[in-house]
């Protein structure tokens, strides 16, 4: 096989048809190929839709992940998040990170989520349309994520804009001025975080900042996984909770089952991770010379890997166009597989397990205010731009 016979010239991750309804374009991919040579006037390189494809790929040491951005200054700081390093860098800075960042520690934060979560859904009550992420689905994981790190409060609202700005710095669809404002963003950044590093190792508490220091980590990295804390910390959970009240609202059945037995909860927090992933796509580079289902990939190629394309490959899922919250089994891809297995995984789904219970039981009749909902023009993550409900 090779790239002349594997091109499929009308994917574009930038067009607003993909990015509004990716799956026709993952459904074509597929059934041309599972791992299909695509290509426009900026990106080039191998997209993976087949489930056991991206699996072997994404535990493969041969692929390797790498900083996305060209711009120097982000790059530089990317290289020290866990989520870009390779072995044998990757291992020991991911133990470190599992030795705080554990699922007890998760679990000490649910009085605090629960008690968020009512005091949001409180102040949405007084109204009678909300943006549920505005007033909810933005603060509950921005609220959580910084309360975690030891933020001050009165400091939480800076960090929106500036999470929005550098999740796009990764995106397919970034451009020259969103790489700029995220050098200027990053500089704030490392400014705030040094000045509060530097505050807990002369006054440490029991915050994530105060126990990654009591661990050894060095400045550079610690600067880094605060910062990668700080964006994955919200943005993919803010896209879970929304992205979730949007497809149940689409699935009325679903909702009323839902409603009807509230302990189908975490089964349909699985099913939306599935149907709507909030990352829709990881990039790896092949290191050597190599064959993947019979495709011969050479050695610094680009792989676009659809997380959301293999979440609904049929080779795997049964009827995977269909939103069934009590699917089972479901061994979905939405927090990645091995290495690279996302460290918040547990603290999101706790999140949206909690935020989508109150919010149904608190809004049972909740109506679409506008009937178009828009997604943001990114193509590695499926979020809506904004989700204007009824009360």
């Amino acid at each position: 096989m090779n790239n002349s016979s594997t091109t499929y010239p009308t994917f574009d991750p930038t067009d607003d048809d993909y990015i509004q309804n990716p799956y026709p374009y993952y459904e074509q991919l597929r059934n041309h190929h599972p791992i299909s040579w695509v290509q426009n006037s900026v990106h080039k390189g191998w997209m993976v839709t087949g489930y056991k494809e991206a699996i072997t790929i994404l535990t493969d040491q041969r692929f390797q992940s790498f900083t996305p951005t060209p711009q120097k200054i982000l790059a530089r700081l990317q290289k020290e998040m866990v989520l870009f390093k390779n072995q044998p860098n990757h291992q020991p800075s991911r133990m470190m990170l599992n030795r705080v960042f554990t699922n007890n520690m998760v679990h000490h934060f649910i009085p605090y989520i629960e008690k968020t979560t009512t005091e949001l859904l409180k102040n949405a009550s007084t109204k009678q349309t909300i943006d549920v992420i505005q007033d909810f689905a933005f603060p509950l994981p921005s609220l959580v994520i910084t309360e975690m790190l030891g933020i001050p409060l009165s400091d939480r609202e800076t960090f929106r804009h500036w999470s929005n700005t550098l999740i796009q710095t990764i995106d397919l669809t970034r451009d020259d001025a969103v790489l700029e404002e995220g050098k200027q963003i990053v500089f704030q950044l490392m400014k705030y975080f040094k000045y509060l590093i530097k505050e807990r190792q002369e006054h440490p508490e029991e915050d994530l900042i105060s126990q990654f220091i009591r661990e050894g980590m060095g400045e550079r990295e610690l600067l880094s996984t605060c910062i990668l804390l700080l964006i994955a910390g919200q943005e993919t959970t803010v896209n879970l909770i929304s992205n979730g009240i949007y497809t149940l609202f689409q699935h009325p059945k679903e909702l009323q089952k839902l409603k009807e037995n509230k302990a189908l909860i975490e089964s349909a927090v699985e099913e939306i991770l599935r149907y709507e992933s909030p990352t829709q796509m990881i990039v790896r580079k092949a290191a050597v010379d190599c064959n993947v289902a019979n495709v011969p990939i050479k050695k610094d190629h680009h792989l676009y890997i659809s997380l959301g394309a293999c979440n609904r490959d049929p080779n795997i899922f049964e009827q995977p166009s269909v939103f069934n919250i009590s699917r089972q089994p479901n061994a979905h891809l939405a927090f990645g597989i091995s290495n690279h297995f996302c460290l918040g995984a547990t603290l999101a789904r706790l999140e949206a397990k909690i935020a989508i219970e109150q919010f149904l039981t608190q809004f049972p009749n909740f109506q679409l205010a506008e009937e178009n909902v828009q997604w943001r023009h990114l193509s590695g993550f499926r979020a809506l731009s904004k989700l204007p409900l009824m009360l």
